[in-house]
């Protein structure tokens, strides 16, 4: 008589996922492959699963209520979100979910009027793209980045100051008008990051500063628990 088969094993749960979305509808930026492709490594480095997108109108209820975060990466101009999709992601975010906003996404969903207090601003302009120092203060988002580096990108400006609104400023440009390039902000339950770096390919090469600064502001609203910054 054969022996009863043992019972089958409980299937491992899926770790959470990183929605990444790079769907833009105005100005592309050349550099979104490379970001994306540095976002799936940081993922995979602390142990969070990197789902790229193609596009807005993808972010279902489904894969959001599988998701610890989900990543915009220079998603200018009006992506398909459409009324319900826009519903979600707030309901997502307010419920404890992470919203990371990087380089152009601040100048995405322009027919959306809530997505700048969300976010906590709104691109305006920039100058040409050139060097710039950039200093960061002491942070939870800002773990294993220098406390000042210059790189050249462009240097964003924004219709307000996301402090006003809350927000704490985690990086600025250290010349000049001091304008918020990085922030953190609660919605709800929810945490926001938003960093405007990143024009250049070369933001999203391991161990660039920027980079560093887009993992640890990751960490952070994805409710990762830190680890050590090395490559």
């Amino acid at each position: 008589m054969l022996a009863d088969a043992p019972p089958p094993r409980p299937a491992a749960a899926a770790p959470p996922a990183m929605l990444i979305v790079g769907d833009a509808r105005g100005f592309v930026h050349d550099s979104i492959p490379a970001a994306e492709r540095a976002l799936v490594r940081v993922g995979r480095r602390d142990g969070v699963r990197a789902v790229v997108l193609a596009r807005a109108s993808d972010l279902s209820a489904a894969r959001l209520r599988a998701a610890s975060a989900v990543v915009f990466v220079d998603t200018t101009g009006d992506p398909p979100l459409g009324a319900g999709g826009r519903l979600r992601l707030v309901r997502f975010v307010r419920r404890g979910g992470g919203l990371v906003v990087l380089h152009g996404s601040s100048n995405g969903f322009v027919r959306w009027p809530a997505w700048g207090r969300l976010i906590g601003a709104r691109f305006v302009t920039h100058p040409p793209f050139g060097p710039g120092a950039v200093s960061v203060a002491g942070d939870v988002t800002t773990a294993g980045v220098p406390a000042r580096f210059t790189v050249r990108d462009e240097f964003y400006a924004f219709d307000r100051n996301p402090a006003r609104g809350g927000a704490r400023i985690v990086a600025h440009l250290a010349t000049g008008d001091r304008r918020p390039l990085a922030w953190r902000r609660a919605e709800g339950r929810g945490r926001v990051f938003h960093d405007a770096l990143g024009h250049p390919d070369a933001a999203w090469v391991d161990g660039d500063p920027r980079l560093a600064l887009v993992r640890a502001g990751l960490r952070w609203a994805a409710g990762v628990s830190r680890r050590p910054a090395g490559r």
